[in-house]
């Protein structure tokens, strides 16, 4: 036989399996196959998978994977049967898509496939498939494969077309109530290679979604809603650059959907450019816009050392905008911010709020002890836009009359000072150096100027000095200093003030002159790291003095709690007739020792009546004794029928106080024994000339003084 005739044989040969191969693929769908992927998949899962219905694999004319009503059963402490069922799939490529990288997708169609993800009684996720034994690695290194070159994550396929339907995902967090992702409808088609369409229906924590999007090489759009919010998106993305604008409608849609209410019922736009310089991420031209509110941003983030450095804008016409309950005043705020190793810097800051501002920097360094910088400075705080103005009017109703056996309020404890420990040990946790300065600081009633305010906190200790003059005159002083030494951890408290004119007590429609000037004095000292421990370790002096000026009974009533407003409309019957008090003087001095508060003197002087007071407020048992004696003018159209009694008594704790009325002045009339010193002497003396003699005040704070002198120096022997 001749090569030439062997080679047709051959030939022949090839051509014939050939032709039987293909017409064996042409015609059959591999159904053989099936009980071999049921058992593969089973094992791999560790779960039994079952193909109930129709499975075949086309080879010719074209690669197709049908598949109907497959299922994969859940473990035995599944709460439902499968854990994965599916109605139908169909899987269609092309020859030529086999051998292309990525392989080509013709179409994807997939019904009614639903999963169930789950944890079981010992935390283990029902997907998780069964551990095997392995081999040890090979020790070698040269035994494993490696390569240098950076892996870029993509798809192994790419889906031209696509139809699911009926797409249910359910998940149960542990001890938690199951979450289901739902989609109804999911269609993508890519069969123009210059543009793509999506469409998607779905339905999340049950919120309905309805989105669609056109793609191209350059440019994206996006519309539709999710639940009742409208969104409209335009992307594009031109070389390294993405440029957006999107719409949201409208924004009290939003706050209904994460739980905000009073948002205003309008658009939210959204646009920017987001580009990639080597390293640095840059955010450009970031704005966010609705009615009344602007908000602007532009940054920077370098990927590699990951420092940030930002520059931000908001400006608003009303704060109504952000709280109803806010008032209608413009305002804005702006800042450049530094993040860089260990700190964060804020080079820059400025808010303005209607007519007030403030302005500076601060930092804080990050490390062990983190460490805050603050310095700031202000033309004008005006916080009386955010305060009632109802306080220049009386109280409607009179609500503080004393009865002779009055009712003991409500109190869910027995102390005021618990046994709390305060969490002193946070000042060792930071280091900080503050300073504020204002020049006006306006509120209700209240006028301050010239402001200055330091902080220093290093090491766990506290140092804070404050000071600032009246707007009408008088200058004040605070010092405090807190150390943190656990128990003995200790606070000093310095007040001086010298004829300071606020009108706190005023209100703002008087004449600055007749607002009263007063005098602080106040010294104290205490130890512990408790409430209790502080007030039961109290020693110190407080020295008040008020001068002659008016004072609003509704502020009275205003700024101090029931029971003090009790209190004073006890002592003063024409405070719920009068809108304005007209005070000559007003003097109070304690003196605390270990908790132990004793008044050395007590004296308020109007134009129609005097009151005089003593006692003792024990802060170690709470325990409140004091007396007052009020006592009308001569010469003024006053006479003691008015009073039911001139003796009122305010006994009980500071947990319950109790207001009474006392007929025999037990402190003020007999009891001089209860009074410190020659204290008992001067109110006998006091009272006797009350009704004959003006000047009191005087005379009262001249012994009050040498008073507090005698313990000053009996302090420091």
């Amino acid at each position: 036989m001749s090569v030439l005739k062997a080679v047709k044989i051959l030939a022949i040969g090839i051509l014939v399996l050939f032709l039987a191969l293909f017409t064996f693929l042409w015609f059959t769908q591999l159904q053989f196959l099936k009980p071999r992927i049921e058992r593969l998949v089973s094992e791999a899962t560790g779960q039994e998978f079952r193909v109930d219905g129709a499975f075949s694999i086309d080879v010719l004319p074209r690669p197709m994977l049908v598949v109907e009503r497959a299922s994969l059963s859940s473990p035995d402490w599944g709460s439902e049967e499968t854990m994965l069922s599916l109605g139908h799939a169909r899987i269609q490529l092309t020859l030529s898509g086999l051998l292309q990288d990525p392989i080509h997708v013709e179409r994807v169609e997939v019904g009614e496939l639903h999963v169930l993800v789950e944890y079981g009684p010992e935390g283990q996720l029902n997907w998780q498939a069964p551990t095997k034994s392995t081999e040890p690695l090979a020790d070698n290194e040269d035994d494993v494969p490696s390569s240098d070159a950076p892996l870029e994550p993509r798809l192994p396929v790419e889906v031209i077309a696509a139809s699911l339907n009926d797409i249910q995902l359910r998940y149960i967090p542990p001890g938690e109530e199951a979450m289901t992702f739902a989609i109804d409808s999911l269609q993508i088609d890519k069969t123009d290679p210059e543009f793509s369409t999506l469409t998607v229906q779905a339905l999340f924590a049950e919120l309905p979604i309805d989105l669609s999007a056109e793609v191209n090489r350059t440019h994206t759009s996006i519309s539709g809603t999710i639940g009742e919010l409208s969104l409209n998106s335009q992307y594009a993305y031109p070389d390294n650059k993405v440029n957006f604008k999107t719409r949201l409608s409208a924004l009290a849609t939003i706050g209904k959907m994460i739980e905000i209410n009073n948002l205003p019922d309008e658009d939210l736009d959204l646009q920017g450019r987001v580009s990639i310089d080597g390293s640095q991420l840059l955010i450009e031209g970031f704005s966010v816009t609705l009615s009344g509110l602007t908000l602007n941003l532009d940054a920077s983030v370098d990927t590699e050392t990951s420092n940030v450095e930002a520059q931000w804008k908001i400006k608003g016409d009303s704060l109504t905008y952000l709280d109803n309950t806010l008032p209608e005043l413009p305002y804005a705020l702006e800042g450049n911010l530094n993040y860089q190793g260990d700190k964060v810097d804020l080079a820059r800051f400025l808010a303005n709020v209607g007519d007030s501002d403030l302005q500076g920097k601060a930092s804080v360094t990050l490390s062990d002890i983190p460490t805050l910088t603050l310095k700031a400075e202000s033309q004008k705080i005006d916080l009386s836009p955010f305060m009632a103005d109802s306080h220049d009017t009386a109280p409607e109703e009179d609500t503080t009359s004393v009865s002779p056996e009055p009712s003991e309020p409500e109190s869910s404890t027995q102390y005021v000072f618990t046994e709390a420990v305060l969490p002193l040990e946070l000042l060792d946790r930071v280091n900080a150096d503050i300073h504020v300065g204002i020049d006006t600081f306006i509120a209700q009633g209240t006028q301050l100027k010239n402001i200055n305010s330091e902080v220093s906190l290093d090491n766990g200790a506290l140092v804070a000095h404050t000071s600032f003059s009246g707007i009408q005159g008088g200058h004040y002083e605070n010092h405090l200093n807190v150390t943190h030494k656990g128990k003995d951890s200790e606070i000093r408290v310095e007040t001086q003030a010298e004829q300071l004119r606020v009108g706190l007590l005023a209100g703002s429609d008087i004449d600055p002159d007749d607002i009263p000037p007063t005098n602080l004095d106040i010294q104290l000292r205490a130890t512990g790291n408790t409430q209790r421990a502080l007030a039961s370790s109290l020693d110190g002096l407080i020295l008040i003095q008020q001068g002659s000026g008016k004072v609003s009974n509704a502020l009275i009533d205003r700024f101090s709690g029931d029971i003090i407003a009790q209190l004073f409309h006890a002592l003063n019957p024409f405070a719920k007739d009068e809108a304005y008090s007209n005070w000559e003087c007003s003097i109070i001095a304690l003196d605390f020792q270990s908790g132990d508060g004793t008044v050395d003197g007590f004296l308020m002087q109007s134009d129609k009546l005097m009151v005089l007071g003593a006692g003792a407020v024990d802060l170690n048992d709470e325990s409140l004794n004091f007396e007052f004696n009020t006592k009308p003018r001569k010469g003024v159209g006053v006479s003691a029928d008015m009073f039911v009694t001139p003796f009122v008594k305010l006994s009980g704790t500071l947990a319950k106080p109790r207001v009474g009325l006392n007929k025999k002045g037990v402190l003020l009339s007999g009891g001089a024994a209860v009074l410190t010193g020659g204290m008992s002497f001067l109110y006998k003396g006091v009272m006797d000339r009350a009704s004959a003699e003006s000047g009191q005040c005087d005379k009262v704070m001249e012994q009050v003084t040498a008073s507090f002198k005698a313990l000053e120096e009996e302090s420091q022997q």
